[in-house]
């Protein structure tokens, strides 16, 4: 889904910045690379607004980490996420635990 967050793509990263963080493009290559908010890739020089609608071959990953997949997902989850933590709803992880690379 193609959205832009308009003047406040410079303070959150849209849908449409987040594509482009997955573009082929090399000159879109190590752009976009927060989380949440872009004033981190504006204080970086990493920010790429785009000013219209942008059509480029996306292709990085290999499709399996489906849990990011929807708007909700990427801008709820992590607060539910941090909520349940703080509040000792969820048990912190554990660091001793191997975990496979992503």
């Amino acid at each position: 889904v193609w959205l832009d967050y308009g003047p406040l793509s410079y303070i959150f990263i849209s849908p449409a910045q987040h594509q482009i963080h997955h573009s082929r493009l090399p000159e879109h290559r190590d752009k976009n690379c927060g989380f949440a908010f872009a004033f981190w890739d504006a204080l970086f020089g990493t920010l790429y607004v785009p000013k219209d609608r942008e059509v480029f071959p996306m292709g990085l990953g290999d499709g399996t980490d489906g849990e990011w997949h929807s708007i909700w997902r990427m801008h709820v989850w992590p607060v539910r996420m941090a909520a349940k933590l703080l509040t000792g709803r969820e048990p912190l992880p554990d660091e001793n635990v191997q975990r496979p690379l992503t």
